[in-house]
């Protein structure tokens, strides 16, 4: 799956819900620094007219396109049943307190 149908995935997905980041604010500098990655992540047009995603001049996207391949990984473990995707940056078997990408 190329980036573009992987961003698509994942803002679909994002929004049944299948998707989730945590909900307490006690984030990480790492989480903190992936939220604000994910705010400037855009979609651009080329001026051949094709779609690419990116976040815009200088700022990093490093986070997002992280998430974006874990999450194309994890897709293999949604086919067989899993519900989700839990999002953080460590995992602990309490999904309200995870931090880390994780299925549910």
């Amino acid at each position: 799956m190329d980036k573009n149908e992987n961003v698509k995935c994942i803002l679909n997905m994002k929004a049944e819900h299948r998707i989730i980041f945590p909900t307490d604010h006690n984030y990480s500098g790492d989480m903190l620094e992936l939220k604000k990655q994910i705010a400037i992540f855009a979609e651009h047009k080329t001026e051949a007219g094709s779609i690419s995603y990116y976040a815009p001049g200088s700022e990093h996207d490093y986070g997002v396109m992280a998430l974006l391949i874990n999450c194309q990984n994890a897709r293999e473990y949604l086919k067989v049943g899993y519900r989700g995707i839990y999002v953080g940056s460590q995992m602990t078997d309490a999904p309200e307190i995870n931090y880390g990408i994780g299925n549910f």
